[in-house]
């Protein structure tokens, strides 16, 4: 089973206390909690704050798609996790 994470912001003063970590943390918990075996989500190409992130949980990229918010059209990279 497969599940995705959809957009995780952290407000920029908040960056240094933990909190996106706190939150990756419980998002991975709950997903093997419901036996996912994969974790996936979108990241924007441009952020590599964010691309850093997620490699050190282990997350890899698998592929890229456009993501619409309104007018504009970002590319995004498409990242993965085994959970199991």
């Amino acid at each position: 089973m497969v599940i995705e994470l959809e957009r995780i912001y952290v407000f920029k003063e908040y960056h240094d206390q933990k909190v996106g970590k706190k939150l990756m943390d419980v998002c991975i918990d709950l997903a093997k909690e419901e036996n996912h075996i994969w974790l996936w989500l979108g990241v924007n190409i441009d952020n590599d704050r964010a691309i850093k992130f997620y490699k050190n949980y282990g997350f890899t990229i698998f592929g890229e798609k456009a993501f619409q918010l309104g007018d504009a059209v970002d590319n995004d990279y498409l990242m993965k996790l085994k959970l199991s």
